[in-house]
C-alpha cells in the first residue's frame, strides 16, 4: 500500500498515517487528534517539505488504522473507528480533505 501507520505519538496526536492522500503521487501525512474531532493532512511539497495542514472537521473523535484506496481514484482513503461510539467509519480522500462515505 505504501503507507506507514504510527500510533501513540503523543497524548494529543495518537496516530499518523503517511501515504498518497492528495492526488499528486507524493506521500502526504495525515494526523488525527484526541483534543479535536478532525483530521489534518499535511501535503507533500514535491519532496521539499510539507505544506500547511488542510483540516477536515469531523462529527466524531477519530481513531484510524489502515489507509487503502477503496474507491479506485488513486488516493488513499481511511478506515477507522469513532472513539466514543465505537462505530466503523470510512472516509474517502478528496484532494487532501476527507468525506465520510459510511458509518457501520
Amino acid at each position: 500500500l505504501g503507507e506507514e501507520i504510527v500510533t501513540g505519538v503523543s497524548d494529543f496526536i495518537p496516530g499518523i498515517v503517511a501515504g498518497e492522500l492528495t492526488g499528486d503521487s507524493a506521500p502526504d501525512i495525515a494526523a488525527f487528534f484526541l483534543s479535536i474531532p478532525a483530521i489534518r493532512v499535511y501535503p507533500n511539497l514535491n519532496g521539499t517539505g510539507f505544506g500547511p495542514a488542510v483540516t477536515t472537521n469531523l462529527g466524531f473523535s477519530p481513531a484510524f488504522g489502515p489507509a487503502i484506496d477503496l474507491d479506485g481514484d488513486g488516493d488513499l482513503d481511511l478506515v477507522g473507528t469513532d472513539r466514543a461510539g465505537g462505530s466503523v467509519r470510512v472516509l474517502f480522500s478528496v484532494n487532501g480533505s476527507f468525506v465520510e462515505a459510511a458509518s457501520l
